[in-house]
């Protein structure tokens, strides 16, 4: 008879535990819906007004993630294992406790119900004193309907909090939608650089924003709109540089001799600040170093030599230049000799090399052009023969002052 007693019993306590457990889910999701709402109308409020960078949105973005998980966690998935038994829950003798706390008049009844029956090594009549007593103690017990200690009803109290926010986000979006929408965009995305919108309009004036290397490139901007700030400043790397005021609304910035690519914004140095620009340098073909070897024709006998200079050369007649000519960022190097144009063959993309006889002074010209920039670097040279003369005898007589009818010839 006991045994049975006993059996109803810890069903009756498992259903208590059970709904105390949901009972703490509910409440918990109440906690966490009221968390969640609160710091998403508290960050996305910061997000409207400061426009925060991109590692401060970061920083925002996994926070509000890491609380949300852990309260998640906490509040909701904790009790929920508990109560499908996958992590240790609250034990009969601890939900006897919280009945008492219900119940007075049975207050410390279950926790004796269950003393008892943990007894162990009694004699018989000790055990049928025991069972005996365990079954007048469930007998009156059982009258009390100990899962209504646990009132479910009784977090509506709870979540009527949570018409506040709810009600304050869902008020904000259907008559500003865009302090909604922009701020948990710019957050979700929290790896893009935004920039906050600007009371003025940006316009550049330049043609276009690119540069040949090594080049001096002055960037000029107007300014359009109602209000604009009185100066304007240029962020480049890690400084800031004040742009000169030409006039009211205009602007300009000198880079000088630039070798790279580069990202600049416009800012106040206040609260505004432009999105990035991006100005792209070019690269400049030039020629770098030329080299001349002379071979004269066989029947000299001058052997071959190197010059280093070429802007005026003189050779003998019938020599063979032959140029070795290094340029960079090359992609097509022509030659024009006395007005005729050739196109000059690569060994390599920095090494040219051209040969030729030479049977007239000649004027030559080169050029040094890329596919992005065309021609951007030339040099002129001119060769000058020295003429091949026919052979010639030089030859002077002269007369013995003593032997009329002696001469003597000299010559060479």
């Amino acid at each position: 008879m006991s045994n049975h007693h006993i059996s109803e019993l810890l069903n009756r306590l498992d259903g208590f535990i059970n709904k105390y457990y949901t009972n703490l889910v509910i409440r918990g999701g109440i906690y966490l819906l009221l968390l969640l709402s609160a710091l998403y109308i508290f960050i996305n409020a910061l997000e409207n007004w400061f426009y925060f960078s991109t590692q401060t949105r970061t920083w925002l973005f996994y926070s509000f993630w890491v609380l949300a998980v852990g309260s998640l966690s906490y509040f909701v998935l904790l009790p929920l294992l508990k109560r499908w038994h996958i992590l240790p829950r609250m034990s009969y003798f601890e939900a006897a406790e919280r009945i008492g706390k219900h119940f007075p008049d049975i207050n410390d009844k279950i926790y004796n119900i269950l003393q008892l029956n943990s007894m162990q090594g009694v004699s018989d009549a000790q055990a049928a004193l025991i069972a005996a007593g365990i079954s007048q103690k469930c007998n009156q017990i059982k009258p009390f309907p100990i899962l209504q200690g646990i009132n479910l009803s009784k977090n509506k109290k709870y979540a009527k909090y949570l018409i506040v926010p709810l009600a304050v986000i869902g008020i904000t979006y259907l008559f500003f939608p865009t302090w909604v929408e922009a701020p948990a965009e710019r957050l979700w995305h929290h790896n893009t650089n935004y920039q906050r919108p600007l009371p003025f309009r940006i316009k550049i004036l330049n043609p276009s924003l690119e540069v040949f290397s090594k080049t001096p490139f002055t960037l000029k901007v107007a300014l359009e709109g109602e209000a604009f700030p009185k100066h304007l400043y240029l962020n480049y790397g890690e400084h800031t540089f004040l742009m000169q005021q030409i006039n009211a609304s205009t602007f300009a910035y000198t880079f000088s001799y630039l070798d790279r690519d580069i990202d600049f914004q416009l800012t106040d140095k206040h609260r505004f600040t432009s999105g990035s620009y991006h100005l792209k340098v070019l690269p400049k073909a030039l020629l770098s170093n030329i080299q001349m070897q002379v071979v004269p024709p066989a029947y000299t006998q001058l052997k071959p030599y190197q010059l280093s200079d070429i802007q005026n050369v003189n050779i003998v007649y019938g020599s063979r230049i032959h140029l070795d000519i290094e340029a960079t960022n090359c992609d097509r190097l022509d030659i024009i000799k006395d007005s005729i144009s050739q196109q000059v063959a690569t060994q390599n993309n920095q090494l040219f090399v051209f040969s030729d006889t030479i049977y007239s002074d000649s004027k030559y010209s080169l050029y040094a052009a890329n596919n992005r920039a065309g021609v951007t670097d030339s040099t002129t040279f001119a060769i000058t023969l020295i003429p091949d003369q026919y052979p010639s005898i030089e030859v002077q007589s002269m007369q013995d002052s003593t032997e009329a009818s002696m001469l003597f010839f000299a010559g060479k």
